[in-house]
């Protein structure tokens, strides 16, 4: 599923479970310190984010927030998992 994010709007929050992985379609997000107030790493058009932490189950160690207006399109655990074993 497509969803559309805005400036500082949280993708993911640190210390949440895990049940899906994401894609930015559009636009970018910033990958937050365990403070929330500086960006680590910043993900563009194209990246994947959270295939392996989706995978070991997981609460989320970072919070993401979309860098402006972002298209992120959500991959849940189910979808994965059925992709991998069949």
């Amino acid at each position: 599923m497509k969803k559309i994010f805005f400036h500082n709007e949280a993708i993911i929050k640190r210390g949440h479970p895990v049940n899906f992985f994401f894609v930015v379609v559009k636009g970018n997000a910033n990958i937050l310190n365990s403070k929330g107030n500086s960006t680590l790493k910043v993900l563009k058009r194209g990246d994947v984010y959270g295939v392996l932490d989706t995978l070991k189950e997981k609460k989320w160690k970072s919070t993401v927030v979309s860098d402006n207006k972002s298209e992120i399109l959500i991959i849940s655990k189910d979808t994965l998992v059925k992709k991998i074993f069949s």
